[in-house]
């Protein structure tokens, strides 16, 4: 009787889906979704965000405006997923060059001039998504954090190069120059070519490294 039932019952039960057809699925939703992600990044680049429709990042990404409102509800849900993977390979690829063992004997001034050339290039890639993050309230404090990192890597490569007599206020002057440095970035244009070599001097200057930078 319990064979006969089970019989009757096989058959009738949907079978569990293969693991390979799962990892398939999972993995075309994923694609779908950076090709989402990265046509906003790319449209940024072309015009204001206010320019750009829902169906301008479906046919850049080569999908419809189904697979946004699915996936994001709307522009806006595109925006917020950008912002927050922009945050976290931004930070894991400053952590990274923050990390590389050349600095380790190098000079202040090397130091400098290649936390310098590495800031304004990432402003002059990024420049348009990061002024959307800076006027956007939602992901202001996430623009923040994320502008306080090279500051706080410049710090601690300074602060193992350099002399053990530097002053207590080391620390935070540095950190306050690298913000100003910052700062000055975003408001200047950064395709200027003596930007970099005029934000060096000014970073030694204010830190305290013999100048200019080389």
């Amino acid at each position: 009787m319990i064979e006969s039932t089970a019989e009757q019952l096989d058959g009738q039960w949907p079978s569990a889906p293969r693991p390979p057809a799962i990892a398939a699925k999972r993995e075309r939703s994923r694609a779908s979704r950076e090709a989402l992600l990265d046509a906003l990044m790319e449209l940024l680049r072309e015009r204001p965000y206010a320019d750009i429709g829902v169906s301008d990042i479906a046919r850049r990404a080569g999908l419809t405006t189904g697979a946004i409102y699915a996936r994001f509800g709307d522009k806006r849900g595109v925006a917020l997923a950008v912002h927050d993977r922009f945050v976290e390979r931004s930070a894991a690829t400053m952590n990274a060059w923050g990390a590389r063992r050349q600095w380790e004997a190098a000079t202040p001034q090397e130091i400098i001039h290649g936390w310098t050339r590495g800031a304004v290039n990432f402003g002059r890639m990024y420049r348009p998504l990061l002024s959307l993050m800076m006027s956007d309230p939602a992901v202001r404090e996430q623009h923040d954090e994320l502008m306080e990192l090279p500051a706080r890597i410049l710090t601690s490569l300074l602060r193992n190069v350099m002399p053990v007599t530097t002053s207590e206020t080391f620390e935070g002057d540095v950190a306050w120059a690298a913000r100003a440095a910052l700062a000055i970035m975003g408001s200047f244009d950064l395709d200027e070519d003596d930007l970099c070599g005029r934000i060096e001097t000014l970073l030694c200057r204010m830190i305290g490294v013999d100048s200019p930078c080389s």
